[in-house]
């Protein structure tokens, strides 16, 4: 009997673990700025950069849990139409879409696992994945700025893929 209590509690450490936040993934900060009507802050969030087709395939999916503060960046060196989904994704996201780094649209609680096609009609370069609500709680909006500055070189896109 205290054998298989033993197992019970190695198989829920592990299950723990593998549903844990990954502390190994890097994650890089982006300012986020309102625009000079508001009076909020800038905010930092910190995010793993999707620059490769392979990582913006992948995006968030799989994850069943993500830091408040936390999420990804997608990155193109030109701007087009961009869509998102969010299949195999449990989390429900907020994504944020930019192009020169304006905020031109967000989409906020999007459905895990949902097939829908999201993103506004307009250009972007740039999308931001994040917690659901982290932009309503932040009251970001069109018209807010990003700074990517603290992302390395080496992880933005050299072309389009």
């Amino acid at each position: 009997m205290i054998k298989y209590f033993y197992t019970l509690v190695l198989l829920l450490s592990i299950t723990a673990c593998t549903e844990s936040i990954d502390d190994s993934v890097e994650r890089y900060d982006v300012v986020l700025t309102p625009t000079l009507e508001e009076s909020a802050e800038p905010l930092v969030v910190h995010l793993e950069v999707a620059s490769t087709y392979d990582e913006r395939a992948e995006g968030l999916m799989n994850r069943k849990k993500l830091a408040s503060n936390s999420g990804m960046i997608f990155l193109w060196t030109e701007s087009d139409y961009r869509r998102m989904w969010m299949k195999n994704t449990y989390v429900p996201l907020d994504m944020i879409f930019v192009r020169d780094n304006i905020v031109v649209a967000v989409e906020e609680n999007t459905v895990p696992l949902s097939l829908e096609i999201l993103g506004p009609d307009k250009l972007v370069d740039t999308v931001i994945e994040l917690p659901a609500g982290y932009v309503e709680r932040h009251n970001i909006t069109e018209g807010w700025q990003i700074d990517t500055s603290k992302i390395p070189q080496k992880r933005l896109p050299q072309q389009d893929l």
